[in-house]
């Protein structure tokens, strides 16, 4: 929310010179799905299970995502930055 954006914003320039500049970034998820196999749009998925697998600090907005797009799907989590051996692949 904004108040919540202008909070962090006088948190932040408490900590930081007056000329640092302070963004806020957000994710946009693709209606695409790309992969070896080539690319497919989500709507795809929604018929047919599958399982996610994230190597990433925090998949949640992504679990979020999928769900409110009714796709059906089986999720493991590995740690951020996880090195998979060829038995996990």
């Amino acid at each position: 929310s904004a108040a919540e954006r202008e909070r962090i914003v006088a948190q932040l320039q408490k900590k930081t010179r007056p000329q640092t500049p302070i963004v806020f970034a957000t994710i946009a998820y693709s209606e695409q799905v790309y992969s070896a196999a080539g690319e497919s749009p989500l709507e795809s998925f929604i018929q047919q299970p599958f399982t996610l697998v994230t190597g990433i600090a925090n998949p949640q907005p992504l679990l979020d995502f999928l769900k409110s797009k009714g796709v059906d799907f089986q999720h493991i989590a590995f740690p951020d930055h996880h090195h998979f051996t060829d038995k996990e692949l």
